[in-house]
């Protein structure tokens, strides 16, 4: 893997989080994930580049977080920290680059007990 594009370990704390990094989040598809023991579950398995809204809800009943990796060339890092406790969602809006990319959790255990999924940005 070429290294960790996005680390959205989204606020569930404080309920619903957003931000738009220079994209605009009005616009943006929406890609609905759901966090749940142990699996990652998005809305859809591709997006057109460019700004993508996700809307991260945890429905399981212990923390989550979803990590979003390009796996197909050197990426920028932006790294966000934060857990989305269970119950509570987050949104947030990202530029993404076209290429291959993996959703996981990385909570302790959780990718090995396969939470995780793939994306295709076009």
């Amino acid at each position: 893997m070429a290294g960790v594009l996005l680390l959205i370990a989204l606020a569930g704390a404080c309920g619903t989080t957003s931000g738009s990094y220079g994209a605009a989040a009005s616009t943006a598809p929406a890609v609905r994930v759901s966090l749940v023991e142990f699996r990652i579950t998005p809305s859809v398995t591709s997006v057109p580049a460019g700004p993508v809204t996700f809307v991260v809800s945890n429905q399981g009943a212990v923390t989550h977080e979803m990590v979003i990796v390009q796996t197909d060339s050197a990426p920028d890092r932006l790294k966000l920290s934060a857990d989305v406790a269970p119950g509570k969602s987050a949104t947030e809006t990202f530029r993404l680059k076209s290429g291959h990319y993996v959703l996981f959790c990385n909570q302790p255990g959780h990718y090995r007990m396969g939470m995780a999924t793939a994306l295709n940005v076009t």
